[in-house]
């Protein structure tokens, strides 16, 4: 008896998958929040751009993290599964939960950034995909950490210069 793709890899992608749905819920939950607090203060109101400019300035903070690099590992490793039966299965979603951790950890906070600007999501998804895929799976990440972050923290203050 061996390693059963057709239950393990939906093991691993449940785990996964419920892990970027809770943060999902969880940013649109203070995503939320946050709007009815800015739109409740007439100075924070007038200025719709703090949010973007914020999510912009956290994801150029992250990049020089040496936690985002410790995420951004975890997202290039594997390992080996038991060979066979629900130890291998719940060895899968034990893997699939892991490895969502490590990948939101790694650009969870470029996520935000496309997640609270009103305007260019594709612009800034098509943006955001290709470089989390040279962080990731060219293994660019340490590379790329300070251009990015200086790139994010300009967008963020050429952002709140034109608001």
């Amino acid at each position: 008896n061996t390693l059963q793709p057709v239950r393990t890899v939906p093991a691993f992608l449940i785990g996964y998958l419920l892990l970027w749905t809770g943060f999902l819920i969880a940013a649109a939950i203070g995503d939320t929040i946050l709007h009815g607090i800015i739109s409740d203060n007439g100075w924070l109101a007038q200025r719709s751009t703090i949010l973007p400019t914020a999510a912009l300035l956290m994801a150029a903070a992250w990049q020089l993290t040496p936690v985002k690099r410790a995420y951004l590992r975890g997202c290039r490793t594997g390992r080996v599964f038991p060979a066979s039966g629900h130890r291998a299965d719940l060895s899968s979603l034990r893997f699939g939960t892991r490895h969502g951790m490590a990948c939101l950890g790694s650009c969870g906070p470029m996520m935000l950034v496309m997640l609270t600007t009103n305007s260019w999501h594709l612009l800034w998804m098509a943006a955001l995909s290709i470089l989390i895929w040279l962080e990731k799976a060219r293994g660019l990440g340490r590379r790329l950490a300070r251009p990015t972050a200086a790139a994010f923290a300009g967008l963020a203050a050429l952002t709140f210069l034109l608001s």
